[in-house]
């Protein structure tokens, strides 16, 4: 059995991606994440996956993480506080009422009417890990 594994902000864990190699991700403010667009055959430096291209910013559901089945490989800080969460998101609008809209940003959930420019905004989006996984097949770059 794996032991749970905590995260800190800044922290950058590799998730296997069978077939295909491993995949990155970077804490921000728990739960959200970097998602990054590269993935590659072994497991790379922190510095070679600090000049890697962000792809996306989610939330992630984080199963694997605290059951220790994706490894921490160490920590790339940001440099000031408010840089640890990603940038603003819009939730999507629930079915059963379309009026309720809110977006997330820094830490807040904040009505749409407040905040402006809703439908400017990418979507919030909520991974498995499952989804997740399929989500990198799809959308990222294998490199070396």
């Amino acid at each position: 059995m794996k032991k749970n594994t905590i995260v800190n902000i800044g922290d950058v864990l590799t998730i296997p991606i069978s077939d295909y190699g491993y995949g990155y991700i970077r804490a921000y403010n728990e739960p959200y994440f970097i998602i990054f667009q590269e993935i590659t055959t072994n497991i790379v430096s922190l510095q070679q996956i600090s000049n890697f291209v962000v792809l996306n910013e989610s939330v992630i559901v984080d199963d694997e993480i605290v059951n220790g089945n994706w490894q921490k490989i160490g920590n790339i800080p940001f440099e000031k506080a408010e840089n640890a969460w990603p940038s603003p998101r819009k939730q999507p609008a629930p079915e059963w009422n379309p009026t309720i809209r809110f977006v997330f940003a820094h830490g807040k959930w904040i009505p749409d009417s407040v905040y402006g420019k809703f439908d400017e905004l990418p979507d919030l989006i909520v991974f498995t890990p499952e989804k997740l996984i399929a989500y990198m097949k799809e959308n990222c770059i294998k490199i070396d």
